[in-house]
C-alpha cells in the first residue's frame, strides 16, 4: 500500500503491484497504473480520495481494465492512516461469518499462484 503525492516519473520508477492511495485528480497516475497493469501485468488497485469524483472517461478506462477501484471523499492522508489502523476480527464463535471469509478465500485468492511467489522469495 501506497500513498502517491510525488510526481508522475517518480511513481512510474517506482511502481510495483500494491495498493495505490491517490487523489481523483492525478490522472496522470492513474494512466500509470493502468499501462502497468496491461503492459507490465501489475496487480493494481486503486483508491481515489478528495472531494472531487474522479472523470467518467478515466472510470471507464479503470474498469475496462478490471482494476478495482473505490472513492472516497476523504484525503488521501486520513485515508491511508483508517486503513493501516484498520484490524479485522472474527470471534472464533461466529462459524458463518468464518466459513464465509473461508469461502472468500478461496473464490478470490489464487492459493496455488501465492504459494510459488511466496517459494521465490
Amino acid at each position: 500500500m501506497r500513498m502517491i503525492a510525488t510526481s508522475n516519473d517518480v511513481y512510474e520508477k517506482r511502481m510495483r503491484s500494491e495498493l495505490i492511495i491517490t487523489h481523483s485528480t492525478r490522472e496522470d497516475i492513474l494512466l500509470s497504473a493502468l499501462k502497468g497493469h496491461i503492459k507490465d501485468g501489475l496487480d493494481i488497485a486503486i483508491l481515489l480520495t478528495g472531494k472531487t469524483p474522479p472523470r467518467l472517461p478515466i472510470l471507464d478506462q479503470i474498469k475496462a481494465a478490471g482494476l478495482p477501484c473505490l472513492f472516497t471523499a476523504t484525503e488521501s492522508f486520513e485515508a491511508m492512516k483508517k486503513i493501516s489502523g484498520f484490524i479485522a476480527k472474527i470471534s472464533a464463535q461466529d462459524t458463518q461469518k468464518i466459513e464465509e471469509a473461508i469461502q472468500m478465500v478461496e473464490r478470490s485468492v489464487d492459493l496455488g499462484a501465492l504459494l510459488q511467489k511466496a517459494s521465490k522469495a
